[in-house]
């Protein structure tokens, strides 16, 4: 079997103030991404103006160089699945969609399909979430 070239890949949709990254956010990724934690494929912005009209907008090269960082799949966020994250999206507001590889999933899913399991599907449950029903749970 040939090796993977991805693993499962993540669209993580994050609400901003403004049309471009901060530099908080950037750096953030850029942490992630020094550690090998993850591997960053493509970052877009969209705006979802009063009107309901969405704005994509890729990011400048030059800024995410400057911040350490690198695209390696520019273009993988679809137009399908950025309409999908825009309809989350309130009026009047702008976020950026990060696709990235959690690094560990590829060879897990490697070795998963040699031994002739399938992954079909992952579901991905945000960490505010992850962690309020744990605190619910806890008072229980």
């Amino acid at each position: 079997m040939k090796p993977f070239t991805l693993g499962p890949v993540e669209l993580t949709i994050v609400a901003q103030e403004t049309g471009r990254p901060s530099p908080g956010l950037l750096a953030s990724l850029a942490a992630q991404v020094d550690t090998g934690a993850v591997r960053l494929l493509d970052f877009v912005v969209l705006e979802k103006s009063a009107d309901d009209q969405v704005t994509v907008s890729e990011v400048d090269r030059v800024e995410f160089a400057l911040a350490g960082l690198e695209l390696s799949a520019r273009g993988l966020a679809g137009y399908e699945d950025l309409s999908a994250l825009a309809e989350r999206m309130p009026l009047g507001t702008s976020a950026a969609v990060i696709a990235f590889e959690p690094v560990w999933s590829r060879t897990l899913d490697q070795q998963l399909a040699e031994s002739g399991a399938v992954v079909i599907g992952a579901e991905r449950i945000p960490a505010m979430v992850a962690n309020a029903i744990l605190e619910l749970s806890a008072e229980i």
